[in-house]
């Protein structure tokens, strides 16, 4: 089933895009920092990531 992710979740992660549009691939230290902020698991983190860079970035 799907779930929305809370409003503070998606804020951390596009925050993190925003400042990172030249290079939106986080390495193993800042995605363990995103996880610890998000709470999320670490499939749903890359997944979000996936989608965001497919949906979004470039389109």
């Amino acid at each position: 089933k799907r779930t929305n992710l809370p409003r503070e979740t998606i804020e951390i992660l596009n925050d993190w895009i925003v400042n990172n549009l030249d290079n939106p691939y986080p390495n193993h230290t800042q995605k363990r920092m995103l996880l610890e902020k998000t709470g999320l698991s670490n499939v749903q983190l890359s997944n979000w990531f996936i989608n965001k860079r497919r949906r979004r970035l470039f389109s």
